[in-house]
């Protein structure tokens, strides 16, 4: 360690060696400066020998690299170096959410995901991983709708790609639902004993073309953010950076070997660009750095030094990315949420709504017609920048401007101007046998049937499909035509997957709980059925409450 040291600050180690112990020599600054040059020769030497030394190896055999947050959470040392050795710079989220007030497991402090991101543009890396949902306590009510929530808001803080935590392996066939879990807090139990496990295809087909077309292009963000030369931590997760403006950090290892200046903005080899660098106040800075951002401000790069205010100043001639009616303000919102790529000629933005939804006037710095599509759905329809732009809670879009390439299967037109609403009446319940509830119920309009009087307590408690079966008459119009039918379940807990005359509409799991039906129906009366999916909970909260010979659920830790 003296050699490896010697050779990286040409000092000897020895005489500073109490210092590592708590003890000062020389003076407080001697002994600060000493303990940054001990801890960037300690991380130099962890990310070439081990991440650089690891990616060597794996790929000389074939395989990649994913590496997981080290460095300013567990590892001292550089925040974004060693990512440059990954193949897909990896991150973590946990599941369920947690408000920026409460913090935590589940905060967006808890574990750093700006970093991550952050290297892989400075990098060039296409691929943002995450091992996601990793459990905070299993409820056993996690269904998709809420899991669209916080796969949603890492979407846009840059993750491109996730990794369930976890897939839990349910070895026998004749396993007890709802079967293994890992320990009851570590992991989001994915499983083929869950209720809804017959429709994750689903839900992952909505992350799949989440994902493709996040990694698609490369990253539009405005502002570098140099982190200094100290080892340090990171900065908050939730800084209140400047409205309507995207940063992502900068090291040393990019400002002196990858960076350069275009046209006066700052770009690296893969071609994303940021139009100013900013180094913070109070930032310790090697001479090295100091000289490297003098020649990139001599070659027309705007590098801005000072605190918020400063930064500020800097931006405030510059249009902003995305502009909200009302403005959101500095600090981070929970209830719009934004990342900018651009593919080609194309500007494409993920825009995402927290669980209050979100409702009001957006502009986007980008020109030309916009087309708003949904990934739930798989739905395109032109939108006019500067309009309204609503979401619903917990749901996420794509608003993209000079192009045509997101998936889709259909185009809707504009609903009828008039409408006719009625309400759906006489439906026949079936519930599957085994758990204590009725073959057969018949209910005048629809309910829960947590909310169905006369039945047990262990009928409520029914966990799995319920079919709710009803018929409805449609008339033609006029002309000849059949009229725009959609069907409008208000809220379902936890989806809902719709038939009509046999055919499949398609599965509901998050609001809106509707969907078009025109397609399906015909003239005169049509059957309607209704395949209801709830989760474990209600059966797990009625079986802990039961003795052991009595119980029909299991969770095996």
């Amino acid at each position: 360690m003296e050699d490896y040291y010697r050779a990286a600050n040409g000092e000897t180690l020895r005489p500073n060696l109490p210092a590592l112990f708590g003890w000062i020599v020389g003076s407080p600054a001697e002994t600060e400066a000493f303990l940054t040059r001990w801890r960037r020769t300690v991380g130099d030497l962890v990310t070439k020998n081990y991440y650089g030394r690891m990616a060597e190896l794996a790929h000389g055999k074939g395989l990649a690299c994913y590496y997981e947050t080290a460095f300013g959470d567990i590892i001292y040392g550089d925040l974004l170096e060693y990512w440059k050795y990954s193949d897909a710079p990896m991150c973590e989220f946990w599941y369920p959410h947690a408000s920026i007030d409460e913090g935590g497991c589940g905060s967006y402090d808890y574990k750093p995901i700006r970093p991550c991101a952050s290297s892989a543009h400075i990098y060039g890396k296409r691929r943002v991983s995450a091992e996601a949902f990793t459990g905070n306590g299993i409820r056993w009510d996690e269904d998709f709708a809420k899991l669209q929530d916080v796969a949603n808001r890492h979407f846009a803080r840059g993750v491109t790609h996730l990794v369930f935590h976890c897939y839990t392996h349910q070895p026998s066939p004749d396993a007890m639902p709802p079967g293994n879990c890992m320990e009851g807090y570590n992991g989001t139990p994915f499983s083929r004993l869950q209720t809804w496990w017959k429709d994750m295809p689903e839900f992952t087909g909505f992350l799949t073309r989440c994902e493709r077309l996040l990694e698609e292009g490369l990253p539009s963000q405005d502002v570098l953010w140099y982190l200094g030369d100290a080892v340090d931590h990171k900065p908050p997760e939730m800084y209140p950076f400047p409205e309507g403006f995207r940063a992502d950090y900068l090291n040393h290892d990019v400002l002196t070997n990858r960076l350069s200046v275009k046209d006066g903005v700052f770009t690296i080899p893969e071609g994303a660009t940021w139009k100013v660098l900013w180094v913070p106040e109070t930032r310790f800075m090697l001479p090295a750095t100091r000289r490297a951002l003098n020649l990139l401000a001599a070659a027309g790069g705007r590098v801005v030094y000072g605190g918020k205010a400063e930064l500020v100043a800097a931006l405030s001639g510059m249009e902003k990315d995305v502009a909200t009616e009302p403005a959101l303000g500095d600090e981070p919102s929970e209830d719009f949420m934004w990342i900018h790529r651009k593919a080609g000629g194309i500007d494409r933005y993920f825009v995402a709504s927290g669980t209050n939804g979100y409702r009001g006037k957006v502009t986007f710095r980008a020109k030309g017609a916009a087309v708003v599509y949904d990934p739930v759905a798989c739905t395109r329809r032109v939108w006019t920048n500067g309009g309204v732009l609503e979401l619903p809670p917990s749901r996420s879009a794509f608003v993209e401007f000079g192009g045509n390439s997101m998936p889709t299967t259909s185009v809707p037109n504009a609903v009828a101007a008039t409408e006719r609403r009625r309400e759906l009446k006489n439906f026949t319940l079936r519930f599957a046998p085994g758990w204590g509830a009725p073959d057969e119920v018949k209910l005048e309009t629809p309910v829960s049937w947590t909310e169905m009087p006369g039945l047990t307590r262990e009928a409520k408690a029914y966990p799995g499909t319920v079919t709710y079966e009803t018929t409805f008459d449609v008339a033609e119009a006029p002309d000849g035509r059949l009229p725009v039918t959609r069907l409008d379940l208000g809220r379902v807990a936890s989806q809902a997957k719709v038939f009509v005359n046999g055919h499949l509409v398609g599965l509901l799991w998050c609001a809106p709980y509707a969907c078009d039906m025109t397609p399906f129906v015909t003239r005169g009366t049509n059957h309607l059925r209704i395949e209801v999916t709830n989760t474990w909970r209600n059966r797990v909260i009625y079986d802990l409450g039961q003795p052991e010979a009595a119980r029909k659920t299991w969770i095996v830790n």
